[in-house]
């Protein structure tokens, strides 16, 4: 099987005259040679003129193009991407890095997530996009990184693509020397309260459920990661974190708030429902819920927690908590 040639050569003419017309006025800084010379012919393939490039994209035979075809990027239009704006502009060579553990709902919990969402949405005009996860049979099955709740232990960061192989080996190194010193692995948690938040860029708000038991915990792993990201130069985690899930967002800074969330307490009364007669859901109940089914072993809302996830791009690199922390 032949290779398909490399250059599409045409006539000698047709290069001359292409070497030509670089300049205005068509003579450029080359004289006019004829057509039929031998030496026009060698010299309008081999030697271009000053600052042009000696392979013009232009002369790479249709062959040869169709063998690496140009990689075109995924459209930025928030239409494609219910409304979202990207926050980051793309830099090509830089790949967002996200740090988190992965919380994989159980049926009981996303049936309590699915409640709490709706009742929400019954509370405001503003469509609320659900987080949508793939439910698990028990609280101890392994989660799926693609697919579960995240428990974020960084801000976002990008690092460059021969940064991520050392970054991901000193996390799992750092995380090793943790676990030899303190960590208790497994740990468990749960959420306590309900509560929303604001991306940094003020662009959306969120509806969220805010750890409780394992918060401790988390602080460690948080000061876990901080040593490595400043090994980096990478901006650290908030001084006061809150550790927490989305489980729904709006893409409105202002749609999910302290007005909407007392509203779900029962704080304020809804008077649209109480002309219709509905009978009002505190979110009292969810939160005591929360903190009732804590209680209950085996219940689905307390979460094995055995590995951190450290996602670069699309890849998810898994960073167990074991004293011989290698990858799976």
């Amino acid at each position: 099987m032949s290779l398909p040639g490399l250059v599409d050569y045409s006539s000698s003419g047709e290069e001359e005259e292409s070497y030509a017309s670089t300049k205005p006025g068509g003579t450029g800084n080359r004289s006019r040679a004829s057509s039929n010379s031998p030496t026009a012919a060698s010299s309008a393939v081999t030697s271009p003129p000053a600052g042009s490039s000696s392979l013009s994209p232009n002369l790479l035979s249709a062959n040869f193009r169709q063998l690496y075809p140009e990689r075109k990027r995924k459209c930025d239009d928030p239409a494609h991407h219910q409304a979202r704006v990207r926050i980051h502009p793309h830099v090509v060579g830089n790949w967002a890095v996200h740090i988190y553990l992965a919380v994989q709902p159980t049926e009981e919990f996303a049936d309590f997530i699915d409640r709490l969402v709706t009742r929400a949405q019954s509370l405001t005009e503003v469509p609320l996009l659900r987080q949508l996860h793939t439910a698990g049979s028990t609280a101890s099955q392994r989660p799926d990184p693609a697919t579960a709740y995240h428990i974020s232990l960084c801000r976002p960061v990008f690092l460059k693509e021969f940064q991520i192989a050392p970054f991901v080996a000193h996390l799992r190194q750092a995380l090793a020397d943790e676990v030899c010193l303190t960590l208790d692995s497994p740990f468990h948690l749960s959420f306590q309260s309900v509560t929303w938040f604001v991306n940094d860029e003020h662009l959306r708000s969120f509806l969220a459920l805010e750890v409780g038991m394992g918060h401790a915990v988390l602080r460690s792993l948080v000061a876990v990661v901080d040593g490595v990201l400043r090994q980096y130069g990478l901006p650290t985690y908030y001084e006061e974190p809150r550790f927490h899930i989305s489980v729904a967002s709006a893409n409105d800074p202002a749609a999910i708030d302290d007005c909407l969330v007392s509203r779900l307490l029962g704080h304020e009364s809804d008077k649209e429902s109480m002309s219709h007669g509905t009978v009002l859901t505190s979110i009292d109940d969810f939160e005591g819920e929360l903190a009732e089914e804590a209680t209950v072993p085996y219940s689905g809302f307390v979460f094995e927690v055995d590995e951190m996830v450290c996602r670069t791009g699309n890849r998810h690199h898994t960073l167990p908590f074991t004293k011989t922390a290698t990858q799976r």
